[in-house]
């Protein structure tokens, strides 16, 4: 990343107001959100690596510190990536999107909630990610926002196809049914009482 931050100066691009203003908001989320990720990354590897399963004859597994940093590299990855992708979204977002439309959207509690809800299931982030690509949305109410971390890890995209290959379909819109409209309902009441 700091290379292409480099390259981009170099490179003249960052002079753009747009490209500019859209690399300061994504550094920003990322580089606030990484040391969370990877303390997250470390303590799901040591767990992994370090802390034996449940045996009938509690036979101690002794596993390697390589097991460890292969474990952490591959979590840090995989939750990278969602990081990556909603913080792309978000600068996108506040740097493409005409702020009129945005703080429109944004001032209707309703309307606010439901994009937000909406742009949770798309993204499908990842649980780790999706706190700092949710303050990012400054403009929308804290309830809008709470919507979106209510409603993304019960509801989004990949577990929409994860629930479809494992339930019934029927399972998945009940779920669904059930779960928007009481994070709806979360957020206006937060919006109300806050």
């Amino acid at each position: 990343m700091v290379t292409a931050v480099v390259l981009a100066r170099a490179a003249g691009v960052t002079d753009n107001e747009v490209i500019g203003t859209f690399g300061v908001i994504f550094t920003s989320i990322v580089v606030e959100a990484l040391p969370f990720i990877l303390i997250g990354a470390a303590a799901s590897a040591a767990i992994a690596v370090f802390v034996p399963p449940a045996r009938a004859h509690h036979e101690r597994d002794h596993r390697s510190a390589g097991a460890f940093v292969e474990h952490l590299a591959s979590d840090f990855l995989f939750m990278g990536r969602f990081l990556v992708l909603g913080a792309a979204v978000a600068a996108l977002l506040q740097t493409a999107v005409p702020q009129d439309w945005l703080s429109f959207v944004a001032d209707q509690q309703l309307i606010g909630a439901l994009a937000l809800m909406g742009m949770a299931i798309a993204l499908s982030l990842c649980s780790e990610a999706d706190a700092f690509v949710a303050v990012s949305f400054t403009a929308f109410p804290l309830g809008s926002q709470l919507a979106f971390l209510v409603l993304g890890p019960v509801v989004d995209a990949k577990l929409a196809v994860l629930y479809g290959a494992t339930f019934r379909r029927r399972f998945t819109l009940r779920l669904l049914a059930v779960a928007a409209p009481i994070a709806l309902a979360g957020a206006l009441v937060f919006d109300a009482v806050v």
